[in-house]
């Protein structure tokens, strides 16, 4: 549910300003807003585990009630009340599904800008992968600090210090 709505919204997010300093500004506006969630979102996370004096498993569990609250509320939210309906800018092509559709214009988008910019081809090559590597360390990292170190969810910051010669305190 999560997927669908961001892809809704980005669907959207190009068509809030025709200024292309506005639009910085808006997409700047949202990547603040995200990260600054993200981090009140992990702040409550460890707050509620630090009072309930959970585990990794109870850590894992307040987590999603949080997030399943909160994604409900606001979807309902944002999908009944702030997304108006609207028209379609273009028909959906002869032969195609709305699910198809936009699979097609990607297929020909990517075949375009390849044969016109190879040099934007390979700089989008980098971001995925750049980006699939990353995604890749995060979990790669956090399964080795669980089965190997025998880390939990609350000892990470505190267990790594001492190896690192930084106390607890300077380490948070």
């Amino acid at each position: 549910l999560y997927n669908l709505h961001v892809t809704a919204s980005h669907a959207y997010v190009s068509e809030l300003s025709r200024d292309c300093s506005k639009q910085a500004a808006y997409n700047a506006s949202f990547f603040v807003i995200l990260f600054v969630s993200t981090l009140l979102f992990m702040l409550h996370v460890m707050a509620w585990s630090f009072l309930m004096g959970t585990n990794d498993i109870g850590t894992a569990r307040i987590s999603q009630a949080i997030t399943c609250v909160t994604c409900l509320v606001f979807f309902v939210v944002s999908w009944q009340y702030l997304l108006p309906g609207r028209p379609a800018l273009q028909p959906i092509p002869a032969g195609q599904t709305l699910l198809t559709a936009g699979f097609y214009k990607l297929f020909r988008t990517v075949r375009a800008i390849r044969s016109q910019y190879p040099a934007v081809t390979y700089f989008l090559l980098a971001c995925s992968l750049g980006e699939a590597g990353g995604t890749a360390l995060v979990s790669i990292s956090t399964t080795f600090m669980k089965e190997f170190m025998k880390m939990n969810a609350n000892e990470s910051a505190y267990r790594l210090a001492p190896r690192l010669s930084i106390s607890p305190q300077q380490s948070v």
